[in-house]
């Protein structure tokens, strides 16, 4: 097996969505921003938001993007060449995702609470100050942002391997975990630009745009104009950036997998 090239991966991707960018960004749209938008548009304002229906809702919301993912990494990894069927085959496999997602949340929740015990401070209660100055708790916080890291690279291709394989949650998280074993530090490499970038891009949204509404618009909040052009523009974004990367990661999986690559169909 070829060594990982993330220039080959990025170059193939580029070309992908020059060629197919048009059905892969309808279907971020359609399964990400929209209802994405919709949502916090129902949800209540207050922090934390009050249960209640939009709940449902948010649900609905998770697994029509985990669906959205998949059907554009089957269309990236030429498993499917018609959008309806990679959308189909998206539904599909969004079960076995959804349940290896569960998975990791599950270890992550588990994580946190045994740092929680172990730093002796109940962070829903404790005053914000008093955790800042808590130097265990900061370590422990070190160490779980460590964790959380790590993890994220041995995850970070379980999109590609839950559409491209038929395998079930704990198949889809070994997959994911073997193959990024061949290029761990490259990866990690990967995810930290990625990191950088996608807050880069946050603050831009957040401090320029949001700033600009509310000199123009009054401040984004609720369902006002100001709010409805700043989730819309976000989501816009949103949807861009998942397309790149989602086709950046199947692609990257192809070469990890040890797969031919993507005819020019």
């Amino acid at each position: 097996m070829s060594k990982l090239s993330i220039t080959q991966a990025w170059n193939e991707s580029a070309e992908f969505i020059r060629r197919h960018g048009g059905p892969l960004f309808t279907i971020a749209l359609a399964f990400l921003m929209v209802p994405g938008v919709a949502v916090q548009l129902l949800a209540p304002a207050d922090n934390p938001p009050r249960p209640g229906l939009w709940m449902l809702a948010a649900a609905v919301v998770i697994v029509l993007a985990i669906a959205g993912n998949l059907a554009m990494a089957s269309l990236a990894l030429g498993r499917e060449i018609v959008v309806g069927k990679a959308i189909v085959h998206g539904f599909r496999r969004t079960l076995p995702m959804l349940g290896a997602a569960l998975l990791v949340g599950i270890g992550f929740g588990l994580v946190l609470g045994i740092l929680g015990v172990a730093s002796g401070i109940d962070p829903q209660h404790a005053d914000p100050a008093a955790l800042a100055a808590n130097g265990r708790f900061r370590a422990l916080m070190l160490v779980f942002f460590l964790v959380l890291l790590f993890v994220a690279v041995r995850m970070i291709m379980t999109n590609p391997a839950a559409a491209a394989e038929p395998i079930g949650p704990i198949g889809i998280l070994t997959r994911s975990w073997t193959l990024t074993g061949r290029a761990l530090w490259k990866l990690l490499g990967l995810v930290l630009l990625l990191l950088v970038l996608l807050f880069i891009v946050a603050i831009a949204l957040k401090v320029v745009l949001g700033s600009l509404l509310a000199l123009t618009l009054g401040a984004p909040q609720g369902a006002n104009l100001s709010n409805l052009i700043l989730l819309l523009v976000t989501g816009i974004v949103n949807a861009a950036l998942t397309v790149a990367l989602t086709t950046l990661l199947a692609r990257i999986y192809v070469q990890l997998a040890g797969e031919p690559p993507i005819s020019g169909t």
